[in-house]
């Protein structure tokens, strides 16, 4: 076996310095001397033998391609880090150590907060720590191992990540209290087709929803498209269109107090399925595993 000559306080630094985007930055949120972290920095490249990070005076640091590459099997060598001290410390004294999860943005609203306050009830010693935004980022982060789970359709995701159904979600369309669908239970699109439509466009809904549309034989009328979820029920509570969603808040009011209606869509063979996922080429954290049995223990019964 291969002693590695480099050390976990060398990784610790390149990680903080990728993150922060200086090592001036790196170095205040440390307190370390900026140079120390430079020659840590630089003891690191010398024994991996490839530049990890380009550094300009006044541009701070960037990852090269070969720290891009690195930085998900960086974060996992601290990871392991922190188990063989848990382990080290006894099974069953508990779980301790940062703990990255990422997750879409329409689904964070409806997930995050009841996964992280009761997780974090069971576990207090684990440092949850949130990635957020498009199901693109996500993915990107999740194989880069900038989060080590993410919370995701399972739309898109390719042979490379494993992932662990939750739950699934019908399209549903969104409309004005007054409209003259609203007392129907679900809604046929052919019964809307020529009435405005509102498009939420953030990827992947917007060819989530094109698809419903031809299941339904359908061509939508879009007057609006906005990349922000409550933008479009707002817009469908003042009566200027519709909109379809997948996440279903549990208030029927939209951010400015006006009363919308929801209504599934009839017809549809489309199912969504929410998954916890992971990198294939991970080795899952008991923090990780731990997490990923909690939101089974969660969520699986909304199903």
């Amino acid at each position: 076996m291969q002693i590695p000559r480099f050390s976990l306080r060398q990784i610790g630094y390149f990680l903080a310095i990728a993150e922060a985007g200086s090592i001036r930055a790196a170095s205040e949120r440390l307190n370390i001397s900026q140079t120390a972290l430079s020659q840590a920095l630089t003891d690191l490249e010398t024994e991996l033998g490839t530049p990890l990070l380009a550094r300009r005076r006044s541009l701070g640091a960037s990852l090269t391609a070969a720290g891009i590459r690195l930085l998900g099997e960086a974060r996992a060598v601290l990871d392991a880090a922190d188990d063989l001290y848990a382990a080290a410390s006894g099974w069953d004294q508990g779980l301790a150590g940062r703990l990255a999860v990422g997750c879409y943005t329409t689904m964070a609203p409806m997930l995050v907060p009841r996964l992280f306050s009761g997780f974090m009830q069971q576990h207090p010693a684990i440092e949850l720590e949130l990635m957020e935004g498009s199901a693109d980022r996500i993915r990107a982060e999740l194989r880069a191992g900038i989060c080590e789970l993410a919370l995701l359709y399972e739309f898109g995701l390719g042979d490379d990540v494993e992932r662990e159904r939750l739950y699934e979600l019908r399209p549903h369309v969104v409309l004005h209290k007054d409209h003259p669908l609203a007392d129907r239970e679900e809604v046929d699109l052919r019964d809307l087709a020529g009435e405005p439509f509102i498009l939420f466009e953030l990827a992947p809904a917007a060819s989530n929803t094109f698809e419903v549309f031809a299941q339904a034989g359908v061509q939508p009328r879009i007057v609006y498209r906005t990349s922000n979820f409550e933008l479009a029920r707002s817009l469908a509570a003042r009566g200027l269109g519709y909109t379809m969603l997948i996440q279903k808040p549990a208030l029927d009011t939209s951010y400015d107090g006006s009363p919308v209606v929801t209504r599934y869509v009839s017809g549809l063979a489309s199912r969504y399925q929410v998954v916890l996922a992971w990198a294939r080429s991970a080795r899952l954290t008991r923090r990780a595993e731990a997490f990923r049995g909690f939101c089974k223990e969660t969520l699986v019964a909304r199903a």
